[in-house]
């Protein structure tokens, strides 16, 4: 039997006979609950996809029919799954009885619900967070702050350009551009706001600040690791690690760190996440640092701390391994690291706090 498959008409093709027609039938069934939803072989399984995210799988084998509509769908027909073998996400429909077709969509009517449920959900909290987005990452370009406006737009889905400031006549001899070459351009990522600064070589990107991608398909990490590390330098090879199942750490072509990461069956309130990382000098500060930033922003709080423990040295027992922090409603992540870095924080990447008010603005420069 193959062990690489394109398409699902080519996996049902090598079962015996007896069996195809049972696939096809499943297949069938799940199209007919989800017309919308997209054919795809995924984990070498024939797969359905919708609003880019798995939404079941099955697969043939000796003595049964697998079903994997994910550990909700599981759990929501948990007692119509009773008379079959069920763990957490799958059911085992044996060969030899019937297959119950009318379950198997009820079950992927139920996925389709919750997948639009939760794809409204994200777009109203991008749309909520977008509107209200105090804290915006600023980034420091050598002159190529169009085109990589271009090429994030590109590679994220809910994007899109926003203004585009021009340069005048005054400032010529700080900034070097010409009256009418491009300033800055404001964009947005996921429902998340960036400014690109059309600066020159003085700073450069580094992993101190990096952006966390939560995904929540294998497949989802994939197609965007694929495109943000083409070209550029990876610094965590993709693959399994204790804290994520497919995980990886890359600079793209422009030097902007990255950390794509499926999430499991844990749900960020954002799609990205601004992570500090304190090396050198700064390094077993992290805790010190979110501390602070939380007594200086409204609606901030300090959330789950991993620490590090005996033997794990370079890093110091009790400083920060992963940190959750929120400022502003906006969430953000920190670490510390003592092992060898050659960088630190830079003004590649800036953080601007947008005020309403000079007596807002006042308040955040004397505490800042």
């Amino acid at each position: 039997m193959k062990t690489q498959y394109k398409t699902i008409d080519e996996y049902i093709s090598t079962f015996p006979d007896d069996v195809r027609p049972v696939l096809e039938q499943m297949r069938q069934t799940i199209r007919k609950a989800a017309p919308q939803a997209v054919e795809a072989i995924s984990y070498q399984m024939p797969t359905f996809k919708l609003n880019g995210e798995n939404l079941v799988h099955f697969a043939a084998w000796k003595n049964h029919i697998g079903f994997y509509p994910t550990p909700s769908g599981t759990k929501a027909f948990q007692k119509e799954l009773s008379p079959y073998k069920a763990a957490k996400g799958s059911a085992q429909f044996p060969l030899s009885e019937p297959i119950p077709f009318d379950l198997v969509e009820k079950i992927v009517t139920f996925r389709v619900k919750e997948n639009l449920a939760e794809k409204q959900r994200y777009q109203r909290i991008g749309k909520e967070k977008t509107k209200m987005q105090k804290i915006i990452p600023n980034l420091w370009f050598d002159r190529q702050s169009e085109e990589a406006v271009k090429f994030y737009v590109s590679v994220f889905n809910n994007s899109r350009v926003g203004n585009i400031t021009l340069a005048g006549k005054a400032g010529f001899e700080i900034t070097g551009l010409r009256e009418g070459t491009i300033l800055t351009v404001e964009f947005e990522i996921e429902g998340h706001k960036f400014v690109a600064i059309n600066g020159g070589p003085e700073f450069k990107f580094n992993p101190s600040i990096s952006f966390l991608v939560a995904c929540y398909s294998k497949d989802e990490v994939d197609a965007i690791w694929k495109k943000l590390s083409q070209g550029g330098k990876v610094l965590m090879e993709l693959g399994a690690y204790p804290f994520s199942e497919w995980y990886g750490w890359t600079q793209d072509r422009y030097g902007l760190s990255w950390q794509v990461m499926f999430m499991g069956d844990v749900k960020l309130r954002q799609k990205i996440t601004p992570t500090l990382m304190y090396v050198g000098e700064q390094a077993g500060k992290a805790e010190t640092a979110i501390n602070f930033y939380t007594s200086v922003f409204h609606n901030a709080k300090v959330g789950d701390i991993d620490r590090y423990g005996k033997g794990e040295e370079p890093d110091r027992e009790g400083t920060v391994k992963h940190a959750s922090f929120t400022l502003e409603n906006q969430d953000f992540a920190a670490m510390d690291s003592a092992y060898k870095h050659e960088f630190s924080f830079t003004e590649a990447i800036s953080l601007k706090v947008a005020c309403k008010t000079q007596k807002e603005i006042d308040y955040y420069w004397e505490k800042l």
